[in-house]
């Protein structure tokens, strides 16, 4: 079973999120990676529901970083919804927070889509 689960497609955007306690780590940053980037063939827009992460290191950073990417090249974006504290804290200390879209519901960042399309 993966790591990534698609909750919902709401018309062009893709929802995506992880189990309670995920750990996104060097042990499954490549199935992230590999995962998101299928999910990006459907739609280059995507929203990543951080509430079930508890925890993420360099490589998955790179890996969402690299979904970013790609999903920019195809005229999308990749935006963070549900964003815990101590995950937050990371993003902010690599300032990431202002690369990434972060927002505090699932609702918000699938309407900001609507509101501006890509950055």
């Amino acid at each position: 079973m993966g790591i990534l689960k698609v909750r919902e497609e709401p018309g062009e955007v893709v929802v995506v999120g992880c189990e309670p306690g995920t750990a996104l780590d060097a042990a499954n940053s490549g199935e992230l990676r590999e995962r998101a980037g299928e999910l990006l063939g459907r739609s280059s827009n995507l929203v990543f529901d951080m509430g079930g992460v508890t925890f993420l290191d360099s490589s998955a950073i790179g890996a969402l970083v690299g979904l970013m990417r790609a999903a920019r090249e195809s005229g999308g974006d990749v935006r963070l919804a549900r964003v815990g504290r101590d995950v937050r804290t990371i993003f902010e200390l690599t300032r990431l927070d202002s690369v990434f879209g972060i927002y505090p519901s699932v609702a918000e960042a699938v309407r900001s889509f609507t509101e501006s399309p890509g950055r």
